[in-house]
């Protein structure tokens, strides 16, 4: 069995269960068909707060729920800097402010990830 460590807007992409959403799950049953999700207590709480914050039918809740029970949590420490240092590249990248080994900016790194 392998590992996967996912972000929020990857499991909304699932949620909303179209195109972009059933190519994450391709890819993720490419991996490894027996993947198990790992999931930041952050992750959970951003979820947890969507939720409130745009009033999800039973429908979508439920879909959230599922994938919430099938997952495993686990918090992020400040002391884990590989992780910090790939998650702030894939922020920086994703606003378009990733920089090249000079410091120049990236062309077209603009990446609507939650969109």
């Amino acid at each position: 069995m392998k590992y996967l460590f996912i972000d929020t807007c990857i499991i909304l992409h699932i949620l909303r269960g179209k195109k972009l959403g059933k190519k994450c799950i391709d890819v993720m049953n490419a991996f490894d068909k027996n993947v198990s999700i790992i999931i930041s207590a952050v992750t959970k709480a951003e979820l947890e707060s969507l939720k409130m914050q745009q009033g999800w039918g039973e429908s979508r809740y439920q879909k959230l729920h599922v994938f919430l029970n099938n997952a495993t949590y686990v918090d992020i420490i400040s002391t884990d800097d590989l992780l910090i240092e790939s998650y702030s590249k894939i922020d920086a990248f994703s606003k378009r402010k990733a920089t090249d080994k000079n410091g120049k900016l990236l062309q077209d790194s603009a990446k609507m990830i939650c969109g």
